[in-house]
């Protein structure tokens, strides 16, 4: 089993992101409550026979006792403040400066006093949390009684592990080289009850033209798996998925996509080659990828903006959604760094008024979606909408 723990910090950090913006305005704050049931993890569980399983297990583990360090830490603090949050539930953000980075911790609870159900750590770069480091941090998960359940590093290689209702080890599964994964369950005695070991796709910048092909001309699967080996191996995976993007078939396009919009590195080429691609691909599905990852790339992607324009003009309507709703997030992204005194390059300021025009009109659009679906075509744009 491959564990690819990247895969869901674009929704997460948009997630906080937007705890951020929309908790500042609540005027009320409940008290942390007690902190998380913190089990001691039990060390008596059968070992693993597949070379290096062991040793991943046990980084893993490790890296556990840290986070539940500062877990403790917060709460000794005094720093959890719960405040009700917009999508439902009560959460608690706590941002912090460690070792010349930026730290966000988000904790989410299922009630104003219940328990806490996860907390997950980001690190970034920056102050403004732009530039994560998609390397660093980590979830945990605790059950409706608030109990460790479950542990994910955000490492390529760390793994997920799993622990019973006492802190026995449930199951485990990581990368324990370039090439093989593990995964393996536990009875709640520490009995090994299964494991098994698989070879998978290899990582890094010389196994780039390998992904490429696979990404290519690989099966359903392989392709899935060569786009996640792209996104670990990092920003020199770019120009291969550029190459995939311009000539794969459109499952491959639209991976090439994704992986282009997780690695987000706006340089010329890329802007410029996905603006180009959203006028002329003839896929809508691959269309509208490009311009979901132009609207993640944001004010960096100024350059595809007249493509966009025309795109939620001119194209059909899943893909001009998702047109104007880059526009829109360019334009919102824009108005933040220019209110908080960046120099950074921005639109210019006609094009912006143009563009917050759209907004308007973007929320026309979605009335008539919603009106789609209940008469029971273009089940396509609805899709994309409910994504979005």
């Amino acid at each position: 089993m491959k564990i690819n723990p990247q895969s869901a910090i674009v929704s997460l950090t948009v997630l906080f992101g937007t705890s951020l913006v929309l908790l500042s305005s609540c005027a009320s704050a409940a008290p942390a409550g007690s902190p998380p049931n913190l089990l001691e993890m039990k060390s008596g569980y059968e070992k693993l026979k597949t070379p290096g399983a062991n040793e991943a297990l046990e980084r893993c583990l490790a890296e556990l006792a840290k986070a539940q360090e500062d877990v403790r830490v917060l709460y000794a603090e005094g720093r959890i403040e719960r405040r009700p949050h917009p999508q439902g539930g009560w959460t608690a953000v706590v941002k912090l400066a460690e070792d010349g980075h930026y730290v966000l911790y988000g904790l989410m609870f299922r009630s104003e006093t219940g328990p806490i159900s996860s907390v997950s750590k980001f690190v970034y770069a920056d102050k403004q949390h732009k530039h994560p480091f998609y390397e660093i941090g980590y979830e945990v998960y605790y059950d409706t009684e608030g109990r460790l359940e479950k542990f994910q590093p955000r490492r390529a290689d760390a793994g997920l592990v799993r622990f019973h209702s006492d802190g026995a080890i449930k199951s485990f599964g990581a990368a324990v080289d370039a090439m093989t994964s593990v995964s393996a369950d536990w009875a709640a005695d520490g009995k090994l009850q299964s494991e098994a070991a698989s070879r998978h796709l290899p990582r890094g910048e010389k196994a780039l033209p390998e992904l490429e092909n696979a990404l290519r001309n690989g099966s359903e699967a392989l392709k899935s798996q060569a786009a996640a080996a792209m996104v670990d191996t990092g920003f020199e995976s770019i120009p291969y998925a550029l190459n995939v993007l311009k000539d794969g078939d459109e499952r491959s396009r639209c991976l090439a996509v994704g992986v282009i919009q997780r690695l987000r590195k706006p340089e010329d080429e890329v802007i410029s080659t996905l603006a180009r691609r959203l006028r002329e691909d003839e896929s809508i599905a691959v269309r509208t990828s490009i311009a979901v990852c132009l609207g993640a790339i944001g004010p960096a992607a100024e350059a595809a903006i007249s493509a966009l324009e025309e795109a939620s003009v001119k194209d059909v309507p899943a893909v001009a959604t998702a047109a104007k709703t880059a526009l829109e997030r360019i334009v919102l992204k824009a108005d933040s760094t220019q209110s908080q005194g960046s120099q950074g390059s921005t639109p210019s300021q006609g094009r912006l008024r143009g563009l917050r025009g759209l907004r308007g009109q973007l929320r026309g659009l979605r009335g008539q979606l919603r009106s789609l679906e209940f008469s029971g075509v273009n089940s396509v744009v609805w899709r994309f909408r409910l994504r979005s």
